[in-house]
Order: C-alpha cells, then structure tokens, then sequence
C-alpha cells in the first residue's frame, strides 16, 4: 500500500516540477542533509547544506552556500605524516624499554571532527528546453576544518599538548 501511495506522490510531484520550468522565482533556496566522507582516516560526517541565491535575470543568478557537518573518527600512528611517524615511534619504543608502557602498546587519539564550507558565485542559465535546464555555476570558496582531539593516556596526553598546545587544531 505505501508503494502505491509513494508512486502516485511521484507522479504528481514529477508533474508540478514540470510545469513549474515556465515560472523563473526571483529567489531560490535550498537546505538539506549532507555527508562528508574521509575514508584515508575513517571519518564520516553528516551535516546539513545551504543554498541560496537572487535570480537577476532568467539567465543569472547570483548565490551563495554553507556547509556544516560534524563526525568522529581515531587518529592512528600510521595516518601521521613519516616523519612524525618516525619521531614518535622512537619516543614510545623508549617508553617501552623502560617500562613505562607495555611492549604491544598500540598509538591512537580519538576526535572529534568539524567542517564548514562556504561557497559565493554566479549561475547562468541555458532555459532553452521546456523539462530541462543547463546551467555553469564557478564558484569561489572556503573550507575550515576544526579537530579536537581525546587523549586517553599519558602519552596521547604529551602528544597532544605538543601538537595542539589550545586543544584543538
């Protein structure tokens, strides 16, 4: 039953969509959920996106987007660049050799991930055909990236206040 409904719901939103191409609004806006994904470190993020823009001609508009997206992931030894990966590794096989630590002792820093992005340009528009639009949209923009880590133990502690001495980073 909730196929049926979902199909019939289709067809008449299909039908609005089309017959809406004629109209060109003066603004157009748009928000919605978003995913980020760095599969090299094991971080997903979900966030949300927004779109808005000032049509000033019916083959211009001027706009601008934000992103936000928030996630988790753990920092292991091997994502380091070589040669902290070096530096590190010999600070803590020298923490196992004096018992500081135990010999399969394994580098890791949870965190906590945010991600802005900021987006600002124009859209022309080719509304040529009846159901399609082509469109270019070049655009200028920003991405800020914050990471907060977790230290857990001593060592992630020590690391951390060298590596990121505010917090986060």
């Amino acid at each position: 039953m909730h196929r049926f409904w979902l199909a019939v719901s289709l067809v008449l939103l299909s039908t609005c969509a089309f017959a809406q191409q004629d109209y060109v609004g003066r603004y157009d806006v748009f928000a919605g959920y978003s995913y980020l994904e760095s599969p090299l470190i094991n971080l997903a993020e979900r966030g949300y996106h927004l779109q808005a823009a000032v049509n000033t001609r019916t083959w211009l508009a001027l706009g601008f987007d934000y992103s936000n997206f928030t996630g988790h992931s753990t920092l292991l030894l091997k994502y380091a660049p070589t040669r902290l990966q070096t530096q590190l590794g010999g600070q803590i096989g020298q923490l196992i050799a004096a018992g500081l630590v135990p010999p399969t002792y394994q580098f890791y820093v949870p965190f906590d991930s945010g991600t802005q992005t900021f987006a600002a340009g124009p859209q022309l528009f080719y509304r040529h055909f009846k159901h399609t639009t082509w469109f270019l949209r070049p655009s200028i923009g920003a991405i800020r990236e914050t990471a907060t880590p977790h230290p857990h133990d001593f060592v992630t502690t020590l690391v951390v206040s060298q590596l990121a001495p505010s917090g986060s980073k």
